[in-house]
């Protein structure tokens, strides 16, 4: 089933982690607590998603991974605006909008877009999970 791999996904990414924080893999640490995020949002535990984001976040901060910057607060700035914090989330999508715009990375409309659309008529958790 779908939740069984899930379980197994969070499983070894959990190990890999804990290996992570062991050797002070920050860099590391940023894809493997992004890709835990997505999971705990496709199984509806969004605290466990704001959570994952947010340390990935914090941690693509003060290593000043842009490629980090930009795609874990693409996802958390859409979160957090989506679960009510919109203040928030908006700054961080604009953050990552101009980490992408400088650099030129793909995908960089595609949060000019969001903060449009948030900018029109407000975002709902629904909208977030179809993006």
């Amino acid at each position: 089933t779908a939740r069984g791999d899930y379980e197994t996904a969070l499983k070894y990414l959990s190990e890999s982690l804990s290996i992570l924080r062991e050797i002070g893999d920050k860099g590391g640490m940023i894809p493997t607590l992004h890709n835990m995020a997505h999971i705990f949002l496709q199984q509806n535990d969004l605290q466990q998603a704001v959570e994952h984001f947010a340390e990935a976040y914090r941690l693509a901060l003060e290593t000043k991974d842009a490629m980090g910057l930009f795609n874990v607060g693409r996802d958390l700035g859409q979160l957090l605006v989506a679960s009510g914090e919109k203040e928030k989330g908006v700054q961080i999508l604009r953050q990552a909008y101009e980490i992408g715009r400088n650099a030129g990375l793909a995908g960089t409309e595609e949060i000019k877009n969001i903060l449009n659309a948030i900018g029109e008529r407000g975002s709902s958790l629904a909208q977030y999970k179809k993006l």
